[in-house]
């Protein structure tokens, strides 16, 4: 049933002729659709939840979602998003256009929302004359002295301090700036796009890529402990404490045994500015295209977007 869809407009009948659709296409000013595109055997095998769905009139919802995209695009820079509602109530009816389209956003193709995204933060962006540094010495947060080691212990060292951590030295440096200045403009060329320069004392690196993406690699594993039972009950006086392992993980049961979750025992005034710049470190690597890689499970990322949680979540 098209109206399961939500697109109720394409099941009118006024859309209903090969002619009608031949004029939605022509406006959307897109290749059409034809049967060499989409063929009942195609939707069989690869998309078996339309299958039963009449081609013609999923040609229709899928023009109109075009156009709909087409218009959207050109009337998003005038439409005020900082008055969105996102807890709207089931069945009604958003009084705001960028309440409405937050309750759409289903509809939106990633185009859209990527130009949209890269526009945001071009015009956000900050002229500097180079780019603030952070300093690290990997070496010694990493190895312990011979002359420190007890008989037996490793030469490698756990961290069990939050200060020995490399994501820890990072937020003493960076809360001494001015944020603003790691909204960096991309570069031209094939000059790499930093919002701040990373140095390891002691270690023989060229170019200033390499560092950057080394340093999120390296606070990734600081910031999600092992899924053991023991990192469940990490405090702030073992590791960093921000994430520890999802309930499933320490039990062994359920979905989501691989995901990290807050840790709910981590609520102190310094505890909260680390999580802020967790935050902040998100938002450097969506500009500069680098990766962060935590295993978050989907009732972390709803809450940030604004979507409604389910008992499944």
């Amino acid at each position: 049933d098209p109206k399961s869809l939500r697109w109720p407009i394409a099941s009118s009948e006024k859309f209903h002729s090969e002619e009608d659709l031949k004029k939605i296409l022509e406006t959307t000013q897109e290749i059409p659709l034809s049967v060499n595109h989409l063929d009942e055997k195609t939707l069989e095998v690869q998309y078996p939840i339309f299958h039963q769905m009449d081609l013609r009139r999923l040609r229709f919802n899928f023009a109109l979602l075009k156009l709909f995209n087409r218009n959207l695009g050109l009337a998003l820079p005038y439409i005020n998003a900082s008055n969105c509602s996102t807890s709207i109530p089931k069945n009604s009816i958003p009084l705001t256009i960028s309440s409405f389209l937050s309750a759409a956003r289903g509809l939106c193709m990633n185009n859209i929302k990527y130009e949209l995204q890269q526009n945001v933060m071009n015009k956000s962006a900050v002229e500097r004359e180079r780019p603030p540094k952070l300093s690290f010495e990997r070496l010694k947060l990493a190895y312990r002295p011979k002359s420190e080691r007890k008989e037996g212990e490793p030469e490698v060292k756990d961290i069990k301090k939050k200060t020995e951590s490399m994501f820890y030295r990072a937020y003493e440096q960076v809360k001494e700036l001015d944020v603003a200045l790691l909204r960096a403009p991309k570069p031209n060329g094939s000059d790499p796009f930093l919002a701040f320069e990373v140095g390891f004392r002691g270690e023989h690196v060229v170019g200033e890529g390499g560092p950057y993406r080394q340093f999120f690699a390296d606070i990734s594993i600081e910031l999600q402990p092992s899924r053991s039972a023991d990192a469940y009950m990490e405090t702030e006086e073992s590791g960093l404490g921000m994430l520890c392992p999802s309930p499933n993980a320490k039990s062994g049961l359920g979905e989501g045994k691989d995901k990290y979750v807050i840790n709910p025992s981590s609520k102190s005034t310094n505890d909260l500015a680390l999580y802020e710049f967790l935050g902040l470190l998100m938002g450097t690597c969506m500009r500069t295209g680098v990766h962060l890689t935590l295993d978050l499970p989907a009732i972390f990322w709803k809450q940030i977007v604004g979507e409604k949680l389910t008992i499944e979540d």
